[in-house]
């Protein structure tokens, strides 16, 4: 998710350079890692060992999209709702 100013939320298992990381692969899942090393100023080596970590912990999943006007539809909706632990049981 990003905040107002289209940063990743910050984590406390996140640094700078994965939250850089995710800022990129949200504008584009897909774009190369060698584009984004040479954003960030690392190597290619560097983002695919992060975006391994990341994935691996669950806090970053690449997913695709649809355009639904493509599929003949006029609205998609997206809905995420987050809550703490303890409020699960009080929400659910």
């Amino acid at each position: 998710m990003k905040d107002e100013q289209g940063k990743a939320r910050n984590s406390k298992y996140l640094d700078k350079l994965d939250r850089d990381i995710i800022d990129e692969l949200q504008d584009d899942g897909r774009k190369p890692y060698n584009e984004i090393a040479n954003k960030l100023n690392v190597s290619e080596g560097t983002i695919r060992k992060r975006v391994r970590k990341l994935t691996d912990m669950g806090v970053l999943k690449i997913a695709g999209l649809i355009n639904p006007e493509k599929i003949g539809e006029n609205l998609l909706a997206v809905i995420g709702v987050q809550l703490g632990s303890q409020n699960l049981l009080e929400n659910a």
